[in-house]
């Protein structure tokens, strides 16, 4: 590539408020640039018509840089000379697709000259046009397919789950437009995985690229003027930034990319303060500039209005027992004798890519089936730890309410109206109304067409996971007992404490019998004695006692379904 003016002139001109060129020159080499470019490069020159002159003189697969964008842009008049070659070269490729953002969004005029090709054959890419965007084609292809290949394995994610051209046109990350993209779920879904596949589709569009990883921990622990001089330094190649107000990075990111046409990603953000203060506002970057946010919280991007969301679903089965089958023994399928296992392996994990490649990942070397089967007991009672540091991240972020509130619903009201759960909640002074608001939009319950309050089973299981961590070994000394043989157990021995907020036991399911009478028998009010602050209690399909006679007066819901009168 070579200008036509000396750049000091050119920056000074820039600065002044002239264009640095008027007519921005782009062919391919060796097709035309001793013969037809030189004479008409001449002969603007002799007119006194400041022109840029491309040639596509870089290395093979170099992406254009800064310079050439700025020349594109900056242009009034845009002429590609469409040669018999011009196709083939990906340098020139890409300057044709900044020049045609430009005809759009700055209104830029375009003369395309076609040398020794009729307009047709362009058009409709015939002859050496056809040959070069069928191996353009074929190409990207064969590049997507790495990318699919690169994610799958190394962050967890399927085939399904990443986002194919179609979803990149949907949200337009190519466009000139500035635009904010919002990739928002449940922890463990995917929502990185995909941020790091567009990124690599659509990067080479792009001046400057950064990807800014576990924003919400590092702004924790380091701080956001930390953050804002990753972003400040890193795009602008720049080591000596050293940000430590909020206010002063936000004015130096401003003043330093309102020309750039750049992508940028804000990973794992849960808190509105860190986005204004690295990406607030469109305005602050160039035109045809990218946000991507993820986040596991809605309130995150409402107040950033973003032109598009995303929101993963949870992957199908098939494709889960893929993704488990890669990850725990190297191939797409089971190996012979471990499809049940392999099976029960997917629904423990929630179907979540996360939780498939950790579990997976920790049976690769195991082939002894007895091992697989007690690692299986172990999930259904106690979940990967890994996997559930994951996922309580959104936990630890909530309020205290909030959390009473998330806990509840993991152990007993997941299938519960949402109004029922509302009036149970006013009477335990949780202000219903706002905490559930909190919690669907950090995706950790949501509410479905009929009204009922659900909660993905990973979700539910880390729920009951922190509540288990309360006291490993005395469920008596737990805030809440839901597993029936636990509750059984603790009210034959009388064990419970006044820790207990909530107990849940449904007899209809016992064959129990203790000295030939009924299991329900076991509900005595020295059962009982020590829960003094029973808050939740489902007891149904119990033969109480007639001498059964506890208050509870802190009980706020009861559940006593088929049940006998006997219970005061």
């Amino acid at each position: 590539m070579a200008a036509a003016h000396d750049q000091a002139s050119s920056s000074s001109s820039s600065s002044s408020g002239l264009r640095s060129y008027e007519v921005f020159l782009s062919f391919h080499g060796e097709d035309v640039r001793t013969n037809f470019a030189d004479h008409l490069y001449c002969a603007l020159d002799r007119a006194g018509i400041r022109t840029y002159r491309d040639e596509d003189k870089l290395p093979k697969g170099e992406t254009i840089g800064p310079e050439l964008i700025s020349a594109i842009q900056d242009s009034i008049i845009s002429i590609p000379i469409l040669s018999p070659n011009y196709g083939s070269s990906k340098w020139c490729r890409n300057a044709l697709t900044q020049i045609s953002e430009c005809r759009k969004t700055k209104k830029q005029i375009v003369f395309p000259i076609f040398y020794k090709v009729e307009p047709t054959e362009v058009r409709n890419q015939k002859n050496k046009y056809e040959e070069a965007f069928v191996e353009y084609q074929r190409r990207v292809d064969e590049y997507q397919k790495d990318l699919v290949e690169k994610y799958q394995f190394q962050f967890g994610s399927s085939t399904a789950q990443l986002p194919d051209r179609t979803m990149l046109h949907r949200h337009d990350m190519e466009s000139g437009d500035r635009k904010i993209v919002v990739i928002h779920g449940l922890g463990g879904i995917g929502k990185t995985t995909i941020a790091k596949v567009v990124c690599d589709t659509v990067l080479s569009h792009f001046e400057g690229y950064k990807f800014i990883e576990n924003v919400r921990e590092n702004a924790e622990r380091f701080g956001i003027p930390y953050l804002q001089n990753q972003l400040i330094n890193d795009l602008l190649k720049e080591k000596n930034q050293n940000i430590t107000d909020v206010g002063d990075g936000i004015k130096v990111i401003q003043q330093r990319y309102c020309n750039k046409k750049v992508l940028i990603v804000l990973d794992d953000v849960d808190q509105v303060d860190q986005v204004e203060s690295l990406a607030g506002n469109r305005e602050w970057f160039g035109n045809g500039s990218k946000i991507i946010i993820t986040t596991r919280n809605k309130e995150v991007f409402i107040a950033q209005k973003p032109d598009s969301i995303y929101e993963p679903k949870v992957m199908e089965f098939n494709d889960c027992l893929k993704l488990f089958s890669q990850y725990a023994f190297g191939t797409d399928q089971p190996l012979e004798g471990y499809l049940d296992l392999s099976k029960a392996m997917v629904e423990s994990a929630g179907r979540l890519p996360l939780a498939l490649r950790v579990i997976g990942s920790s049976l690769l070397d195991e082939k002894r089936k007895v091992v697989w089967k007690d690692r299986l007991k172990k999930m259904q009672k106690f979940p990967d730890d890994r996997v559930m540091k994951s996922l309580k991240i959104s936990y630890d972020g909530l309020g205290c309410v909030e959390q009473q509130m998330f806990l509840d619903t993991a152990c007993f009201f997941i299938g519960m109206n949402k109004d029922i759960a509302f009036y149970i909640w006013e009477g335990c002074d949780f202000f219903p109304q706002a905490g559930l608001e909190v919690l669907c939009k950090k995706s950790l319950v949501t509410i479905n067409e009929d009204d009922s309050l659900r909660m993905h089973d990973m979700l539910r299981d880390l729920g009951r996971f922190i509540v288990c961590q309360e006291n490993i070994q005395k469920p008596g000394q737990r805030s809440r007992i839901w597993s029936q043989k636990e509750v059984f157990e603790v009210l034959v021995k009388q064990t419970g404490t006044s820790i207990c907020e909530g107990l849940s036991i449904d007899f209809k399911q016992f064959i129990h019998s203790i000295n030939g009478r009924p299991a329900s028998q076991c509900l005595t009010s020295k059962g009982f004695a020590a829960m003094k602050d029973l808050r939740l209690l489902q007891v149904d399909y119990a033969q109480s006692p007639e001498n059964f006679t506890n208050s509870f007066s802190e009980l706020r819901w009861l559940s006593w379904k088929g049940c006998s009168t006997n219970l005061h």
